[in-house]
């Protein structure tokens, strides 16, 4: 039987360090720098305080796929261009973010002269994006899309404002005060909280700019489809056939009854029935109907779909509702 001490000798020599900080400073005649370095299993962090006495242009060259949310904290800017024509260009000014992908860097980064400016680079890796951002909105989905065919992409083809929570991350993210095991688990923690701050922003960003012009002719004919899917929940709707009673396209039709309910015309539907079913369920000495004779009655042909649709919505089968409710 193996002792304590050689179990945790053995753990200690086959475990890589959690957590790896450090610290470098540069003084020279056109530059000063502090660089804090944070490096994990999966992600890199790089804060910068940078002072720059004249304009700069370097070259970098990194024969791999690079993903990186890069943060401009303070008065600074930076841009990427590369040097074939065909590349992706990237520019971030201050106030701002970026997060892109670059299936490789052969460029010229260029960084303007300033005092104090502040900046922060996560480099991410393609397996943890992939995993923390995935069931996203279309733009994301069109931006991970990209990493897995090894695309160029810079997410929502533009950088966009630092939001007061994440300058509160990133200030705690520096600040940290915990170490090994914690302070690896607060960092993690603390990039995914950004990551989804970044995806809530964009989204919703994306939902404005695909915002239409409804007339009030057009919002009563999307609440009256409204009210033909409440009160018709079991019939089976075609986008087309909804879009001709409503007098639009299909598209209109799904674009202003997401703006108007913030769900789309699917999702309304399986909301509708699945509540219907759960009152139905939660009543049975009142309606007695089992299980299937509910999912038949709400629109489902097939028991399983019913049951599945019903679970995934409440967290619960119909079977244990009713159990409870009986």
């Amino acid at each position: 039987m193996t002792n304590d001490f050689n179990l945790k000798e053995q753990i200690d020599k086959n475990t890589p360090p959690l957590l790896v900080e450090t610290n470098h400073c540069i003084h020279e005649k056109s530059i000063t720098q502090q660089h804090k370095q944070i490096t994990l299993d999966k992600i890199n962090l790089d804060f910068y305080h940078t002072t720059r006495n004249s304009d700069t242009k370097t070259y970098v060259n990194i024969e791999k796929p690079y993903i990186q949310m890069h943060f401009e904290l303070s008065s600074g800017q930076t841009q990427y261009i590369p040097r074939l024509k065909k590349g992706l260009s990237i520019e971030t000014t201050q106030g701002k973010y970026s997060l892109f992908h670059l299936p490789n860097i052969d460029g010229h980064l260029y960084d303007p002269k300033g005092k104090d400016l502040k900046s922060l680079e996560i480099q991410l890796s393609k397996d943890w994006i992939i995993q923390h951002a995935a069931d996203s909105s279309k733009v994301i989905y069109s931006f991970l899309k990209n990493i897995t065919t090894n695309t160029p992409a810079l997410l929502g083809n533009q950088s966009y404002e630092i939001s007061p929570a994440m300058q509160r991350i990133i200030h705690d993210l520096y600040h940290c005060p915990f170490e090994g095991t914690t302070k690896k688990l607060v960092v993690e923690g603390s990039i995914m909280t950004l990551l989804g701050l970044i995806l809530q922003q964009t989204t919703q960003d994306t939902n404005k700019k695909e915002a239409i012009a409804l007339s009030k002719y057009d919002k009563t004919n999307i609440y009256n489809i409204k009210e033909e899917l409440t009160n018709n929940y079991q019939h089976h709707y075609t986008i087309e056939e909804l879009a001709l009673i409503a007098n639009m396209n299909r598209t209109k039709l799904q674009t202003g009854f997401r703006q108007l309910f913030n769900c789309t015309v699917h999702d309304y539907i399986i909301q509708t029935r699945m509540n219907k079913a759960y009152h139905l369920l939660a009543h049975t000495n009142i309606y007695d109907m089992n299980i299937a004779e509910v999912a038949k009655h709400i629109g489902y042909s097939h028991y399983n779909h019913f049951s599945n649709a019903f679970k995934k919505h409440f967290g619960i089968t119909p079977s244990t509702l009713l159990k409870k409710n009986n």
